[in-house]
């Protein structure tokens, strides 16, 4: 039985090849001009906050195995400078939401502890960025944390949260990376 299970198995492997062999000389024989589309990452290109404030970046990863939090959070200035990053390891049990929340009420704290205000900080979770920015995370599940980003920032005049395609949040995703294998956080 094992035999013809691995026959069977075998056979259509090597099926799939030959189909593959056979649609990969059809695009070459083929007068069609195949062009592989990437997308431009000149089209997200850093842009500097505006003088005498500073862009915070944020990113947070799960390990779901482990029960942590990696948040990594990087400060720059108006020539992109970094004036601080940390990678902060959290044990919790909490979804995507919570934990994408919760980076960016980590990252205000930091933001003012290092005295950095005002300050924009661009994260990649959009769902998060217009729950925030328009005030309708009072009855979510998250309306605790969200409660607190409103607050803490809501002090500084200038200082808001913005969307950006994860490709700009290269940076803080290597941090929240790293801080996943620490044993304690990184500043």
């Amino acid at each position: 039985m094992c035999r013809r299970v691995y026959a069977s198995l075998l056979g259509l492997a090597k099926l799939r090849i030959q189909c593959c062999g056979i649609l990969i000389k059809e695009m070459r024989d083929s007068t069609i001009n195949y062009k592989l589309v990437r997308p431009s990452l000149n089209v997200f290109k850093w842009k500097p906050p505006d003088q005498g404030s500073y862009k915070i970046n944020c990113k947070a990863v799960i390990d779901v195995r482990g029960g942590w939090i990696g948040l990594g959070i990087v400060i720059r200035d108006v020539s992109g400078l970094v004036m601080a990053s940390c990678s902060l390891r959290i044990a919790a049990g909490v979804d995507d939401w919570a934990t994408n929340s919760l980076a960016i009420l980590k990252s205000i704290q930091f933001g003012s502890e290092c005295g950095m205000f005002p300050f924009i900080i661009e994260f990649d979770a959009k769902k998060v960025v217009n729950w925030n920015n328009n005030s309708s995370h009072v009855n979510s599940n998250y309306g605790t944390i969200l409660g607190d980003i409103d607050g803490l920032s809501s002090h500084w005049s200038g200082s808001n949260i913005n969307w950006v395609p994860a490709v700009c949040n290269t940076v803080a995703l290597g941090l929240a990376k790293e801080a996943l294998k620490l044993d304690e956080d990184q500043f």
